[in-house]
């Protein structure tokens, strides 16, 4: 067990039970001295997403996380390509999501006319958090300004391939998000 991980889950007792964090550190430790686990945890499910570009909330993370877990193969484990498979077979609409739900969707965002190449992107490697709300306003400018045209937004992937999620088009003066 990394020593981060032990830290964290003393922190935790220490806080939730009113232990002393040393003591429980302490326990814990011994604990794990003799055995090895191999810890998956959300954000490295919302890494895999984001480096995929999948746009993703915590919540569906850990869905996905708890995925692999129900079909864990105990003789092969988990590794990096186990949680990207279940990515691939991860559709999440942002189109269902309420935009009060925006701001916590982790992913990096491209905003640019059907009709253009290039774009507008929101977010970094560094900066994958809370992307989409400003992505989607630019968008809806957009589209305040270019009347019946389309304007997509995109997740951008570590091999900067971008992969359409939404759609923002102007329509007779109303703003119609798709």
């Amino acid at each position: 067990m990394h020593t981060y991980m032990l830290e964290e889950m003393s922190d935790s007792v220490a806080e939730h039970c009113g232990a002393n964090r040393d003591d429980v550190l302490r326990v814990l430790s011994e604990y794990w001295s003799d055995k090895i686990a191999h810890v998956w945890q959300v954000d490295d499910v919302i890494e895999a997403a984001v480096r995929t570009g999948k746009p993703i909330t915590a919540q569906a993370a850990n869905d996905v996380l708890q995925d692999v877990f129900d079909h864990l193969d105990c003789e092969y484990g988990i590794t990096w390509t186990t949680i990207e498979v279940a990515l691939e077979d991860y559709d999440f609409e942002l189109r269902r999501l309420s935009p009060d739900d925006w701001p916590n969707v982790y992913g990096i965002f491209n905003v640019r006319r059907e009709d253009e190449s290039g774009g507008i992107r929101f977010g970094s490697e560094d900066n994958d958090l809370g992307n989409l709300p400003d992505a989607v306003a630019l968008a809806e400018k957009l589209a305040r300004e270019n009347p019946d045209k389309v304007i997509v937004i995109e997740s951008v992937s570590d091999c900067r391939l971008c992969v359409p999620r939404m759609s923002v088009v102007g329509v007779d003066g109303e703003i119609v998000v798709e």
